[in-house]
Parts: C-alpha cells; structure tokens; sequence
C-alpha cells in the first residue's frame, strides 16, 4: 500500500503538467524523479534531508492537488495526455518487476560496500553517506541513486525488495523516452517498443532489476538525455530544462558519470546552437528586407550572443555540479578513495611506453586482450566486435534517415556518442593502472561490467531512435526501410538476450541461501547489543565479503573500517603486504581510541588465538563464542569478555 502511496506522488507532477501544460506524461516523469533527487540531495548536503523530504512530499501533494482541479477543469486534455500507451507500459513493467522480486535480497560484493549499504544507512540517520556519523564505506562517492533510494524507502518502509524496486523504477521512467509521439492509433509500434527497449539494459547488466548496481543507471540516464534532444528538434524551456536535470543527476551517479555529463552536454550544446543558428539565418533575411533592418540585425546579434551564452551554460553544468559535490567531501572531510592525483603525466608516459612497473605492464596486455577476446557478461561477443556491430547498425539507420538537416545532427551524436566510448575506455584502463589496488588491476575486476557502459548506451540509443523514427515516418522511402529495421532491432536483441544468465539473476533461492548463515550468526548480536553500540568485526583470512554482509547487516550500529577486519594477518592486496593489526597491544589500542563496545567474531582461525589469545578472558567456551564485550582495565588495556 505504501509503494502505491510513492507511485501517486511520482505521478503527480506528470498529472498536472498533463492537464495544464499538455505535456505528456513520460515527458514529465524522469524529470519528476530528477527533480527529487536533486532536491533532496541539495538539502542532505545542507545536513537538511528530512526536512527536504518534508518539503518534498509537501510539493507532490500540492501538484496532486493542482492536477485534481487542472483535471477537472480540462478533462480530454488530462486524459489524453496522462493515461498515454508510456503510463500502461511502466505501470505493466513495475507490476510485473515487483511481484517477481518479493524475496529478493541484495547479493553482489558492491551492494555490500557501497550502493545497498549507503541507501540502507540513509534511512536509518537521515544523512547522506558522506558524513561521518553514517558508517559507509566510500564517502566521496555521488549520492544520486542513493538519495531516490532513500526518498523511496523512507516513505514506502526500508525493505531490499523496495530498495531494489526504486532504483527499477529511475531506470524504467527514463527508458519511456521514445514514446512521446507513440499513441494509441499506433498500439503495434507501442507494443514493440514495450516489450523490446525495457529488455535492452539486460543484453550487457543482466542484474539491471535485481540489483542496486550503478553501471545500467549510467549508460541509461546518458542514453536518456541524448535521445531528449535528438528525438524533439524543437529547444524550448520545457526541453532544456529536462537536458539540465538530467546533465545534474548523470553527474552525480558516479564519477565516470561526469566524463559522460561533459560529452552529452557537448553534444547538446552543439546541437542548440546548430538549431538556433537555423533560425537566425531566416531573420536575417527578414532583416535584409525589411526598413527596419539596423534595429532588426541589433536584436539579432543580441539572441547570437544569447545562444552561444546557453550552449557554454549547459557544458558548464556537469561541471558545476561536479564542483559543488567536491566542496561538499571537502567541507565534510570524507577523504578519497580512488583519487585522480595519483595519475601523473610521466607515470602515464612510463606506462604506456612500457617502463612503468611490472604489474602496469601486464595490465595493459591483459587490456588489450580482454577487450578483444571476453565475452561480455552474459553475452556471446567481446567489445570489439559489438562495438563493429553497432557502428554497421548506426550506418544502416543513416541511410533510412531522409532529411538532410536531420543525418546532420544524427552523425554528430554518433561521433560524440563513439569519441565518449573511446575516451571511456582508456580512461578506464587508466584508473586500473594508477587507482586500482595491485591485485585488482592484475584480473581486471569487474572488467565486462565497466565497460559495458558504452556498448550498453549505444544499443539503447539506436534501438530507441529507430523505434521513434519508424513511429514518424513520412517519406515513401522511409515507409518501407524503417519498420524493417526496427524489425531487425527486434531480432538483435532476441538474438543476444542471455536468458539463462537472467533467470539465475531472478532466482532469488540461492541469494537466501548464501546470506542465511551469516544472517543467522549477525542475530546474535542483534539481540544481545543496542542500536548505538559500535561493534569490531573480525574477518580473518578472507576476501572482506562476509565482513561487508555483516556489516550491512548490523546497521545502524557502527563497526571498524575495511583496513582492520583482517587482524592478525598479512594483507598481500596493500603493497608487499602488511599486517592490519599485529598484536594484542595494537588491537587494545583501537578498541580503546574508537569507543568500541563489542567484538564480533565472523570469521576467524588460528591465528587469533596465537596472537591474541591474552585479549580475551578466560573462561569456559571462550574459543567457541563469537560475541565478546569489551570491558575497560585501563586507559591501555581491555578484556573481551564472551556474551552469553
């Protein structure tokens, strides 16, 4: 009941620009879901997010309350306009995403560490992540998908079903973009596009509705603002300010999504002043006729100079935007996780001449061949030969394209869209050779999910593109060659679609299963500590995954950061190796500086007892507990004491 209470809230904007602004309802939604986020995200940085949440709601309920009596007053102009073949589609695909997903649980290492936990600690401190009472991980990481999972789960109850369904649903209000001019008349291009363009995401992130992984949202929300100014040739107000928000929030995915931001702004800004300058072109002539020409070629180069002032606004907002997140981390002292500073011309210079340090080089031969010869993530070709693949389809659409002006701004999205994918690429191979840990970088971790970016946007931009076409078509020419080709799109992705690794996706089972252990052990501390309490997690000998299980799970108690579970033992990830906590005197130290109350043992071995055996009390049992509290001998020592 209470996602339909969220649903009506997030329908609300989109209702009252129906009725009164004849806008079409899947104009409205995304930019409804953009403008929530930014809100919010702008109060959470003022360390106001409830109060904005407050504020939030209260402005959904007035334009609920508007569009009730716009709706009235204009009913066939509401009706129309709302309840359009794009509302059916989205209300079908959140119906059938959430029935399917009621058991679901988070699953992936990165729901772990970063998106699951944040949204989950947001609801519980109603903070952002980046302050340093919330226990996450990575601070400096943009909030966007975590503020509209917070805003979801906060008012609908904090669930993962939930958590997962909000992020489905940021997703599926931008993938309704091509259905603007798809009415009811045209019911088979609607339901080829209903059932076909909510599918693309999954040919390269088969987890796109069954995680809160972030790489679908960022390839989604670039293909979304490309498609709104290259599917509306018209730039008025309306449409810039759809570009902007969504230039906002694309930033403030990722940082990989500000590379994106600049070149989708780029394009946009270029394609506004080609469409302005058309414009001018004609008044001018007007000028040249008319006995009032010196006044007419004044105002003329006034709009000029007002053109080129909104083009540099619009590059300028990802950047911005960019500025003020990194002011927020500064102010709020986050620290950086993965940091720009650590790539240097001549390191980069050694690098890629071949003299940079011996694991850089294999890197960049693992690279090189990884983009050649793995296959993506459940699909049958590497990025190589998709790649091709994409530039043949994008060269047939060219061809069906009639108007000349039209192949223009076509050519010039997809150079900028394949310059981003270039530059994408060896931007990532950057950040595995200078920000990425030794042993990360060696087996390019989570290689087919990065770039996937690119290849993911590109099918999502082409397929939605000719399906809008094909919907508008006046030419004879254009009339015969375009559903073909949107049957052909059909195809390719029928084709391509990996359905068995998608069904293991859906396949909730396995997820219970492997977290139910770990869920089982956490219980005991659930019962036998307070909210407030601040618990040490001891994870020994392991990759940090049941540690990060642990910790999401435990939440809103506070536990030791990622550089300590592992105590006792070498860490051969950071450098040559260190201990992260060596002896009895050192852990003291720590459980005394941080106001530890509790140690939770997740995972442990011999060494604990070797090393640390003087730590804990002894009593019968001790070795089999797992929960210990920690008493206070001294200002130096502590005793860890087994809870019953």
């Amino acid at each position: 009941m209470k996602t339909i209470l969220v649903l009506i809230l997030l329908f609300s904007v989109p209702a009252f620009f129906a009725a009164s602004k004849n806008k079409r309802f899947e104009q409205v939604l995304a930019p409804t879901v953009f403008g929530v986020t930014i809100l919010l995200t702008i109060g959470g940085m003022f360390d106001l997010l409830l109060p904005t949440l407050y504020l939030v709601v209260g402005i959904l309920i007035i334009a609920a309350i508007a569009s009730v009596f716009f709706a009235i007053k204009r009913p066939k102009v509401f009706i129309r306009n709302m309840f359009t073949p794009a509302f059916v589609v989205i209300i079908l695909w959140v119906i059938l995403i959430f029935a399917t997903q009621t058991t679901r649980k988070i699953v992936a290492w990165d729901e772990y560490t970063h998106w699951g936990l944040t949204v989950k600690a947001m609801t519980q401190f109603d903070k952002l992540g980046s302050f340093d009472i919330v226990p996450t991980v990575y601070k400096d990481y943009p909030p966007a998908t975590a503020v509209f999972g917070y805003f979801w789960t906060k008012l609908a109850g904090f669930t993962e079903p939930g958590m997962i369904g909000a992020f489905t649903f940021m997703i599926l209000s931008m993938l309704l973009v091509g259905m603007k001019n798809m009415t009811w008349k045209k019911w088979k291009y609607a339901l080829v596009y209903a059932t076909i363009v909510p599918l693309l995401p999954l040919l390269f992130f088969p987890q796109t509705y069954t995680a809160v992984l972030i790489d679908p949202m960022i390839c989604i929300t670039f293909a979304y603002i490309m498609l709104v100014a290259l599917l509306e040739k018209d730039y008025n107000k309306f449409k810039l300010v759809r570009i902007m928000l969504g230039l906002i929030v694309l930033t403030l995915l990722k940082t990989t999504g500000v590379l994106a931001a600049v070149f989708v702004a780029l394009f946009v800004a270029l394609d506004y002043v080609s469409y302005k300058k058309n414009i001018l072109k004609n008044k001018h002539r007007e000028a040249e006729l008319s006995l009032e020409d010196d006044k007419l070629m004044k105002k003329i180069k006034k709009e000029k100079n007002a053109i080129y002032l909104m083009a540099l606004i619009i590059i300028l907002v990802p950047i911005a935007t960019q500025a003020a997140w990194g002011i927020h981390t500064y102010i709020v002292d986050t620290g950086v996780i993965f940091s720009a500073t650590d790539v240097s011309l001549i390191g980069l210079f050694k690098a890629f001449t071949g003299s940079g340090l011996e694991y850089q080089n294999e890197t960049m031969k693992s690279y090189a061949t990884e983009l050649f010869n793995m296959k993506l993530y459940g699909q049958k070709f590497t990025f190589v030969g998709i790649t091709m693949g994409l530039l043949i389809l994008s060269q047939l659409i060219r061809l069906v394209i009639q108007e000349k002006e039209e192949r223009k701004r076509f050519d010039r999205s997809n150079f900028i869209n394949h310059l981003w994918g270039a530059i994408y690429i060896i931007a990532t191979l950057v950040a595995y050779l200078f920000t990425f840990r030794e042993s990360e970088a060696l087996v390019l971790s989570c290689f087919d999910r990065y770039v996937s970016i690119f290849p993911a946007g590109t099918v999502i931009i082409l397929a939605i593109y000719i399906m809008n076409y094909a919907t508008n078509i006046k030419t004879s020419r254009a009339n015969h060659l375009a559903p073909s080709l949107v049957l052909i799109t059909a195809a390719i992705v029928i084709i391509l679609f990996p359905g068995k690794v998608i069904m293991e996706h859906y396949t909730a089972t396995y997820v219970v299963e492997q977290r139910q252990k770990i869920e089982e052990e956490a219980n005991i501390v659930l019962e036998k500590t307070k909210e407030t309490d601040k618990v040490f997690l001891v994870a020994q000998k392991s990759n940090g995954f049941e540690y990060f299980i642990t910790k999401y799970y435990l939440l809103p108690r506070n536990a030791n950061s990622i550089l300590t579970f592992d105590i006792g033992n070498v860490d051969e990830g950071i450098g040559d190796g260190k201990r992260t906590i060596s002896n009895s005197e050192e852990f003291a130290d720590i459980l005394i500086r941080h106001k530890y109350t509790h140690v939770f043992l997740v995972k442990y071995n011999s060494t604990l007892w070797d090393d640390f055996d003087e730590s804990f009390e002894k009593v019968a049992g001790f070795r089999s507990a797992r929960l210990f509290r920690i008493e206070h001998i001294n200002d130096k020592e502590v005793k860890l004491i087994p809870v019953k």
